[in-house]
Order: C-alpha cells, then sequence, then structure tokens
C-alpha cells in the first residue's frame, strides 16, 4: 500500500480496510511471538484485564495509538510499519488472485464467442486475427 500525505484524508472504507488490515497482522505477530492478549496488555502498561483492548484492535474495532504500535512492534520484534501502512491480508491476496483469474477466463470466454483467436504467429502489440468459418 503506498504511503498517504498527511493532507489527503482517507475515506472511511480506507479506515476501514487499514483497521481490519492492522488487526490482522497484530493478531498474526502476537501468535508469532507466543503471548496471549493480556500478557501484551500488561506488557504495553495496560491493566492484565485490557486484553479486551488487544482483542479489539485485532477485530480491527479500534486501533492501537502510535505509541503503542511502536511498543508493539518492539515486543513482537517487527518494523513498525508492518503496523503503520499494513499490507493487505492473505485473504485480501488470495480473494485478489481468485478474481483475476475468472476476469481472464471471462475475457477469452468473450472472445472465443466473437471467433477472436490469439495466435503465436500474432506479432507483439498487434491485434489478434479473426477466425475464419
Amino acid at each position: 500500500m503506498p504511503l498517504r500525505l498527511l493532507s489527503v484524508p482517507m475515506t472511511e472504507d480506507e479506515l476501514t480496510a487499514t483497521r481490519r488490515r492492522r488487526g490482522y497482522w497484530l493478531r498474526l505477530a502476537r501468535e508469532r511471538a507466543n503471548m496471549d492478549q493480556n500478557s501484551v496488555a500488561h506488557a504495553l502498561g495496560m491493566s492484565a484485564k485490557s486484553g479486551t483492548s488487544v482483542l479489539a484492535w485485532e477485530k480491527g474495532v479500534r486501533s492501537p495509538n502510535v505509541d503503542q504500535l511502536h511498543q508493539l512492534a518492539r515486543l513482537y520484534s517487527v518494523p513498525v510499519a508492518v503496523f503503520m501502512e499494513p499490507r493487505p491480508t492473505d485473504e485480501e491476496w488470495l480473494l485478489d488472485l481468485a478474481t483475476g483469474a475468472v476476469k481472464l477466463a471471462l475475457e477469452d470466454q468473450q472472445e472465443q464467442e466473437q471467433g477472436i483467436s490469439h495466435d503465436a504467429g500474432d506479432p507483439p502489440g498487434e491485434p489478434p486475427h479473426r477466425r475464419s468459418a
């Protein structure tokens, strides 16, 4: 995901996607560190019962503040960028791949129905030729 200029606000959909992605990576990093939500809250100086706050972060309901993101990155031994500019989740990546594959299959089907073929002999950049009937 590209870095955004500070003066350009995110849309509500972008904020929701960022919170969801951040939560996904926070959960994976915590699990990799073999910690539970209550111990993470305690390590951040929150009450030991504040595991519900960590849960809300991981579900994408709320986001930790910038200081907490830095503390979490240190605690989990990952770069803070993982949380500040979270990449798409594995599920999003897989969905994008599947959507692209379906789109290509539909385009191929439409070309076949229109009688357009791509031959190995077609020069690059040239339009495909129509099949003779």
